[in-house]
């Protein structure tokens, strides 16, 4: 989803290289996978509290406008480039007109998705070596964003069609990865919904945040008890897993191998958890999205997002 040559950027190749030597470094003395050397020592210091609120916004994407992000994905043609430009576009634009053309994006994109037993699922059907994926799987990011865009789609119609298709988008927490699903059992009774369902743990931080901010937005919004509480233990997972992925000056990207976050990602993470601040009040959250503003080379990234 990526432009190409945002990789080709001095200031990118260097913080590759750098991340890249700590990596191989924390693999030699460490073992090779994160999660594993972390599991057994994360400790519950959830203390329980949070206050839900809604934001019209879709801040986690305010890096760019529309169309901005249309040049940025210009190249690019899947469900998730679609989610995030129909996102953009309710960011930027607030007229009658415009809420008929979001409401025909959102229409488009639920052709996409497979409509089953009370569920939604936007089927990803390609290979990814990074994590041994192959053929079709389900994805928490997508399944997150979809649901973002229903719910916002239901504050402009206020028909509950699209909060029930945010519910459904939303409804995949009771299949773990090992049946097809994209939920992730953890020790201490957590749990983590997996951007990428891989056979071994990958709990890929910014796709777990992409789909925690849909589930806040659908409690704050519905009302749902039941949704509530399954909320309450993913809040849970990432308050008390998040210490792990913390690192002197940066972020681990996910917890199946030793990879740091380069550039685009500490910065898309630094409006994401501001986001999580923003709907629930949590302090940590504030404070990550500090640790990735000070980590992060706004000038880099800039010239990638081409703003």
């Amino acid at each position: 989803m990526a432009n190409k040559n945002r990789f080709l950027m001095p200031g990118y190749l260097w913080n590759t290289v750098k991340i890249k030597l700590l990596a191989n470094w924390k693999k030699l003395t460490r073992g090779s996978s994160p999660f594993l050397f972390f599991k057994d020592s994360i400790e519950d210091k959830w203390d329980g509290k949070y206050e839900l609120n809604y934001l019209e916004e879709y801040h986690s994407l305010s890096y760019f406008d529309f169309e901005e992000a249309m040049l940025f994905h210009k190249k690019n043609k899947s469900v998730t480039v679609d989610l995030i430009l129909a996102l953009v576009y309710h960011n930027s634009r607030v007229s009658q007109e415009a809420k008929v053309e979001l409401l025909g994006m959102a229409e488009d994109i639920l052709k996409q998705a497979t409509d089953k037993e009370d569920v939604i699922s936007f089927i990803i059907d390609e290979s990814y070596e990074r994590f041994g994926l192959s053929g079709q799987y389900l994805s928490a990011i997508v399944q997150g964003k979809a649901a973002s865009l229903f719910i916002r789609c239901y504050q402009k119609t206020e028909d509950s069609l699209w909060l029930d298709l945010a519910r459904k988008s939303l409804n995949h927490f009771n299949l773990t990865v090992k049946e097809g699903g994209i939920k992730r059992l953890l020790p201490s009774n957590l749990e983590w919904m997996e951007e990428y369902p891989s056979e071994k743990p990958s709990m890929v931080l910014n796709g777990f945040l992409f789909w925690l901010i849909a589930l806040c937005e659908y409690c704050a919004v519905s009302k749902d008890e039941t949704y509530q509480i399954i909320l309450e233990k993913h809040l849970r997972s990432a308050f008390n897993w998040l210490p792990s992925y913390k690192l002197k000056n940066g972020l681990l990207y996910s917890m199946y191998r030793w990879n740091h976050c380069n550039v685009h990602y500490m910065a898309i993470m630094k409006f994401q958890f501001e986001h999580l601040y923003q709907l629930t009040g949590i302090a940590v959250f504030d404070e990550y999205a500090s640790h990735c503003d000070d980590n992060t080379n706004w000038k880099v990234f800039k010239k990638m997002m081409g703003t």
